[in-house]
């Protein structure tokens, strides 16, 4: 039997504080998601403080304050996450009843059995998670669309028999979930009053006449109700799939945020949205200047720079082809060196957020209202206060090296002379530190 590697010989295992798989399938992707604990920072990256601390994101959540709206059974048809995954969410629930069968489980199932415990139990399990869960992305519904697309199908086409054949309380389904689907779009749109004016129409008269006539061919013996079946569901289903076939395409045709992307409309950020812009820009930009003041003077370091984490690090490593240190990780909160570490001399130089009072006064209005928002809530709940990106390394850079001027890094570029330029997207006051003497 092959050896287990150790944790210096892979990998760091990245959305943890102590480089354990275990931490990031129970922890950060665990019960960090579903219930908001064990994570103090804005990242979720579980601190070092107790594992029931509830998390900012958390705090967030609960007070309907980002994306996915407050917790609760109608949450995925809010105002919020309703436009992402909830359009066709009744119809997929009525076709789930209409294919369920009430009779007591025996294996091994049929093809088509297997399909439904496959994509039913998909669906019961993250409409569940969806609803109650304290997650902090709308973009996560796309894991749920599969099972809704495939009850869609499955369900319609049983609900369409269903209905032709006259199976009882089953032959109601059809007009019922066309129905409520339609009403549920409506209560969608109408929080975007341009997009409703436009598309409710279409959807209230395709969808309600369709709908209507279902039960009125269902309750008049002498009307031809298989005949008119086909065409009246599929009137229905055209006028259902409108909006959601338009909330798709917007995106296609106006762009949308790498970072936190949305189907639909462009919206108003949220608090998180706007605190995760400025550690993760949409780019950032390796100024010439920059790199050929960093090239110069690397001498025997081992690392170009040291940043925050990997999408500031990466512009530096493509333009140059020299290896870059990333501290925390993706997000910049892991804690993959220690200020130890970095004590040791293979890094000269470090690009670092600044939380200096008067640089923090420069940032844009909004980005400086997010973190009052999250100081509030967290100074409110008695959660412990967000602790500056790498504080042990910020700490030790701060005490033992020195800022480079703008002047010198970047001659020629405008900007706050303590700081340095990494393009239009990056909104957050970061320093370029030497710190020569300790990497001699």
């Amino acid at each position: 039997m092959q050896p287990t590697a150790t944790s210096s010989q892979r990998p760091y295992v990245s959305s943890t504080q102590h480089d354990s798989e275990l931490e990031l399938a129970l922890g950060y992707n665990g019960l960090s998601r579903a219930f908001g604990v064990g994570a103090a920072n804005i990242s979720g990256s579980r601190s070092q403080g107790s594992a029931t601390t509830l998390n900012s994101t958390s705090l967030l959540v609960i007070f309907g304050l980002i994306d996915t709206g407050r917790p609760g059974p109608l949450r995925l048809l809010n105002a919020q996450l309703g436009g992402q995954v909830g359009w066709l969410l009744l119809f997929a629930i009525f076709g789930l009843v209409a294919v369920i069968k009430w009779r007591r489980l025996r294996l091994p199932r049929r093809p088509y059995e297997q399909g439904i415990l496959l994509w039913g139990g998909w669906f019961l399990t993250l409409l569940l998670f969806f609803s109650f869960a304290l997650f902090d992305h709308a973009y996560y519904m796309v894991t749920f669309a599969p099972a809704i697309c495939a009850l869609v199908g499955i369900g319609g086409v049983a609900m369409y028999r269903a209905y032709r054949e006259r199976s009882g309380w089953r032959g109601w389904l059809l007009p019922l979930a066309l129905l409520a689907t339609v009403l549920a779009q409506e209560g969608i749109l109408i929080v975007f009053p341009r997009w409703n004016g436009a598309l409710a129409p279409a959807i209230i008269g395709l969808g309600l006449l369709s709908a209507l006539a279902l039960i009125i061919a269902r309750l008049v013996p002498r009307l031809p109700q298989i005949k008119l079946a086909t065409p009246l569901m599929a009137v229905g289903l055209v006028a259902v799939l409108i909006a959601p076939a338009i909330w798709s395409a917007v995106p296609l045709a106006t762009g949308n945020d790498t970072i936190d992307p949305l189907a639909g409309p462009p919206r108003a950020a949220n608090v998180l949205a706007v605190i995760a812009h400025a550690f993760l820009p949409e780019s950032v930009v390796a100024q010439p200047e920059l790199i050929r003041y960093l090239l110069a003077h690397q001498g025997q370091a081992r690392y170009l720079v040291a940043t925050v984490n990997a999408p500031t690090a990466a512009p530096f490593i493509l333009d140059t082809g020299k290896a870059v240190m990333a501290l925390g990780g993706f997000n910049g909160f892991d804690t993959t060196v220690t200020a130890q570490q970095v004590a040791r001399g293979s890094v000269r130089f470090f690009l670092l957020p600044s939380f200096a009072p008067g640089l923090l006064n420069t940032l844009p209005a909004g980005l400086r209202n997010a973190f009052a928002e999250i100081l509030r809530l967290q100074q409110a709940n008695n959660q412990q206060l967000p602790l500056p990106i790498q504080p042990a390394i910020v700490q030790w850079v701060n005490a033992n090296c020195t800022v480079v001027p703008r002047a010198v890094a970047e001659p020629g570029i405008q900007g706050p002379e303590e700081t340095v330029d990494l393009g239009e997207t990056y909104t957050f006051p970061t320093q370029l530190f030497d710190c020569a003497s300790r990497a001699a």
